[in-house]
């Protein structure tokens, strides 16, 4: 749901406007599936129209094109990185890969717990992790490893992944 939201979003962008992902950072603690979609980020960015009118077409398309056909793609979790994600927004629009959680560079060390989690809040089954490379150090990045390797938990590097 949510990369088919994306998806529309980046169809009917007002100009002057841009689209990004952010990482998991309100749980993930709801028990229902869910996905926030922020309009700016401040009360002026709220009341313009014209954002909320393109949310609103692209929350209906996205409705029509799910009601109409199953949608496979890959769903990933995705670590590392800034709170507004660059790499992971790249994939998310030009990929066949569907992030759920992303856990941010700013929360580690991680721990096994935070990346079950992950896991267990994603609807879909997991195929894989995306490791922003660049966006952890090496000892962020040894650390990831040895945990998706612990859980039996494939991985790939964002420059790994077509966008």
């Amino acid at each position: 749901v949510l990369k088919t939201l994306f998806q529309e979003m980046s169809k009917n962008l007002p100009s002057g406007w841009e689209l990004t992902l952010e990482v998991t950072h309100h749980g993930p603690f709801i028990e229902k599936p869910c996905c926030f979609i922020e309009i700016g980020s401040n009360e002026e960015d709220w009341r313009k129209k014209e954002a909320g009118k393109a949310l609103a077409i692209a929350i209906e398309n996205a409705i029509k094109i799910l009601n109409k056909q199953k949608i496979k793609y890959k769903t990933v979790i995705g670590i590392g990185g800034p709170h507004y994600c660059p790499s992971m927004t790249k994939i998310q629009l030009n990929s066949d890969i569907a992030i759920s959680h992303i856990i941010p560079q700013y929360v580690f060390p991680i721990t096994e717990n935070m990346i079950s989690q992950a896991l267990k809040k994603t609807e879909e089954k997991v195929s894989f992790a995306i490791i922003d490379w660049k966006g952890l150090d090496s000892e962020e990045r040894k650390q990831t490893i040895d945990l998706l390797n612990k859980i039996n938990l494939e991985y790939k590097k964002t420059s790994e992944i077509e966008k």
